[in-house]
């Protein structure tokens, strides 16, 4: 008798652990927002005057493709609007390979990385570093951001550099219309 409440306990405890070897449950379409919040703020990220934030991928809305590989590796496709990003006026589509990782203490809270670089509709190239801390709920995540970004275009170079944010994401199913360029 004593064995019963214990027999019915093990199969919970696996049931978060199955899900953590799968990082495959956050693949899909997601519709992404990202906000700075510590731009201009005091002892906040330093930008310069021309930094052209609304074509960042990390300064408002995207649609992530997500993909995972094996073990902590996987893409994110950033499609982007084209008057927001993109090769001088193209719908764009970037991959990037990123790495994800399960804390121990909690199996959907995701740290998620990556680095690399872009072009904008305005002719601005960057080199950029990405690290997020993100909390998976099934059908949406969220969590902080950082982002550094060295750029240069139209007779400029510049930096955004100590950058801050929020990010919120939504699951985007069949027939969820964000107005983004397919």
């Amino acid at each position: 008798m004593r064995l019963l409440p214990l027999l019915l306990v093990l199969p919970a405890l696996g049931g978060c652990a199955s899900e953590c070897d799968d990082p495959t449950r956050v693949e899909g379409t997601w519709a992404v927002w990202h906000h700075l919040t510590n731009v201009g703020a005091e002892g906040g990220a330093t930008v310069d005057e021309a930094y052209p934030s609304y074509e960042v991928f990390a300064n408002g809305w995207s649609r992530w493709e997500i993909t995972w590989s094996k073990g902590s590796t996987g893409s994110i496709e950033i499609k982007d609007a084209a008057e927001r990003a993109g090769a001088y006026g193209e719908p764009i589509a970037q991959n990037y390979q990123v790495t994800m990782k399960s804390a121990e203490d909690n199996c959907n809270r995701i740290a998620l990385s990556f680095a690399s670089e872009f072009a904008t509709v305005s002719r601005t190239n960057h080199v950029f570093t990405y690290v997020a801390d993100l909390t998976w709920t099934g059908d949406a995540f969220a969590g902080t951001y950082t982002y550094d970004d060295t750029w240069s275009g139209n007779g400029l170079t510049g930096a955004l550099t100590g950058g801050v944010g929020e990010l919120r994401a939504v699951r985007q199913d069949e027939g969820f219309e964000t107005g983004f360029a397919r």
